[in-house]
């Protein structure tokens, strides 16, 4: 799955403005027809990650691509959250890596390593230097190939 995967890194708080979108997508299009990505992983936080959801899934209508939530942690409410999460189509599925043994304060950067560690890709809009989607592209540099946008 590696060799056809993306992921998105971006700052929960960005602004997202029609000409990130229009950027995001023509990318997107890029990997998928360019480099035979199909596979794209998100994190599901803030406002970078459910564009780009929204994107993808849009692009499905168009495109044999396929989109997955990953998730960090299973809370209490997890199945019905997960259910919420499967409802709105935005995703094809939802993968939990094995963060078990994972502090859950630790669980969500353990978790962009994981999406880092499983793909090629990754897509990133960060505006500001700190915070974990900052640390998030800095582990990602060299390990797979980062698009900033």
């Amino acid at each position: 799955m590696k060799e056809k995967t993306c992921i998105f890194i971006g700052n929960s708080k960005c602004h997202i403005t029609t000409e990130l979108l229009n950027k995001a997508k023509k990318t997107i299009i890029d990997l998928i027809v360019n480099e035979n990505i199909d596979t794209f992983f998100c994190g599901g936080y803030g406002n970078f990650d459910s564009a780009m959801a929204r994107l993808i899934f849009d692009l499905k209508a168009i495109y044999s691509i396929k989109s997955y939530y990953i998730t960090p942690y299973i809370c209490i409410n997890a199945q019905e959250k997960l259910n919420n999460i499967l409802k709105t189509k935005l995703f094809d599925n939802i993968i939990f890596p094995e963060l078990e043994q994972v502090p859950y304060r630790f669980a969500i950067s353990k978790r962009n390593e994981w999406m880092v560690k499983n793909s090629c890709f990754a897509i990133t809009h960060i505006t500001y230097t700190t915070g974990g989607a900052w640390t998030t592209q800095k582990y990602a540099l060299g390990r797979v190939k980062v698009i900033e946008i």
